[in-house]
Formats: C-alpha cells, structure tokens, sequence
C-alpha cells in the first residue's frame, strides 16, 4: 500500500512540475509578443521617423526612466527639466547631447557632456556630428538606447 502512495505522490509531482515548466515558457513568450506588439504599435504611428528604444533593464536603473522615446525634429538628451529626454541618471550633464533631423537624415552630437556620449561603443567627439543608421546603440550617462528609424521610404 506505502508503494502505491509514494508513486502517486511522485506521479502529483511530476506534473505540478510540467504545469511550472509550461507556465514558464509561456510567461517567456506572452513577454516576447508584449515586447514586439509594443514596437509595432510604435512603427506603425502615423508622423514618426524615428525613436529611442531603451535596451537595458528599467527595473535595474537607480531612476525613472521611459521604455521609448520618439523623436522630433530637435532633441536634447540630459538631467535638465527643459531636454526632451530628461532622466535622472547622475551620470548624466544637464544638455548631455543632441539628436536632430536635418534634411530627412538624424545626426547625434555630444554638447560637451562631462562622461562623454557613445555612439556604437566609440566617443563622439564633441564637435563632431555625426549620422544616425536604424540599429546604432547611443550610450549616455548610465543608459543604452537602439535607434529604430521607422521611415519606409528610407534606403538601407
């Protein structure tokens, strides 16, 4: 009789442990159709060009920070209340840097930034401007971000 229980209770077990397996991967992938519903509806905006995607963990940032953000005409990135993209990172100069659009083309440049801006894992230098292409990781203060340009009119 012990021998029947103890395989009913290994039998109880081995499928609670399949239901945590199946609810895992399917939390997995719930996660992953999230993420690319979100850059769809992003793309899909009518008038963007173009927008920030932040790549690193919110959860694991010591400030409050936006998942993405879409870009105008002119942007400033710093810790400053009157940049576009304004975070909290102490990292960060108060005008870090500038993402701009001239003549249907996005430009980054450094403003002088104390900690510097990256572009690709290279600094800008700080009188440079320089080119934006859809996939470039930008660095600034403790965040990365992938530029994702959405035109469809645009040449790769």
């Amino acid at each position: 009789m012990s021998v029947n229980v103890l395989s009913l209770i290994t039998r109880i077990i081995s499928y609670i442990f399949v239901a945590l397996v199946l609810f895992f991967v399917l939390s997995i992938i719930r996660l992953i159709y999230l993420d690319v519903a979100t850059m769809r509806r992003k793309k899909t905006k009518a008038g963007d060009k173009a927008y920030l995607k932040l790549v690193d963990l919110r959860s694991l940032l010591p400030f409050s920070i936006a998942e993405s953000y879409v870009l105008n005409q002119n942007n400033t990135i710093g810790r400053s209340v009157d940049c576009d993209i304004c975070f909290s990172d102490d990292t960060l100069s108060s005008r870090h840097a500038r993402i701009f659009e001239e003549e249907d083309m996005f430009y980054i440049e450094d403003l002088g930034s104390k900690n510097g801006t990256m572009l690709n894992g290279e600094f800008i230098s700080e009188e440079d401007m320089v080119e934006l292409r859809d996939g470039d990781k930008i660095s600034v203060g403790k965040v990365t971000f992938l530029f994702v340009e959405v035109r469809a009119d645009r040449e790769v």
